[in-house]
């Protein structure tokens, strides 16, 4: 079995992956499944003269999340073809059509039940982010098993208060319309982290 099939199979059904990944090859797009990363669960590249399209996922996504996620970067590659890429980002362009898309894998029994319902509210307006939508994001958390009473939100914790996040610890910072500039602190490098990010407050000082 091909590698990015295998992976895509521990997070979804064999069938699904297959059919994902013909998807991207009938599209002339590579797919990188990479580790978890702070910033985003995934992106879409536009290809330059003679490349081809690029998606990235998080390896570390639970099933839903991961489906989800895939279809959205998704979108934004059918997207780009079929409009170019004088259009917004998460604009109507694209919302039309990661609805359409959310719709018809709804439909393929591709989501869990218990998250269905509000895959289904969501495409009637699908948002930049899925942390966006509270509903949908705790929907998905507790279908995926991430549900985990030692984490809070990073909006709840205080300006200046230190936490621990992908392994690696974290001390939060000035906020930016819906993300937080948050230090990591082995590194001393700073990262965009979403307020609805659930992270594990670290009482001691670091």
């Amino acid at each position: 079995m091909p590698r990015d099939i295998e992976i895509l199979a521990q997070k979804i059904s064999e069938a699904f992956a297959r059919e994902l990944l013909e998807m991207l090859r009938s599209e002339n797009a590579l797919l990188t499944i990479t580790r978890g990363r702070v910033s985003k669960h995934g992106d879409y590249r536009i290809p330059r003269p003679n490349e081809r399209h690029r998606l990235s996922i998080n390896g570390d996504l639970g099933s839903n999340q991961l489906l989800l996620t895939f279809l959205h970067e998704l979108a934004h590659l059918k997207a780009f073809k079929q409009y170019g890429n004088n259009i917004q980002g998460h604009g109507i362009e694209w919302k039309t059509i990661f609805s359409q898309i959310l719709v018809e894998w709804v439909h393929k029994g591709a989501f869990s039940e218990s998250v269905a319902l509000e895959v289904l509210r969501y495409a009637q307006n699908p948002k930049a982010s899925t942390m966006s939508d509270s509903r949908l994001l705790e929907a998905i958390q507790r279908a995926d098993g991430q549900v985990d009473k030692r984490k809070e939100y990073l909006r709840d914790l205080a300006q200046g208060a230190y936490f621990f996040l992908n392994g690696s610890y974290f001390l939060k910072g000035a906020k930016r319309r819906t993300r937080y500039v948050c230090r990591e602190i082995s590194q001393n490098k700073e990262y965009l982290v979403h307020e609805l990010a659930e992270v594990i407050k670290i009482t001691e000082k670091l």
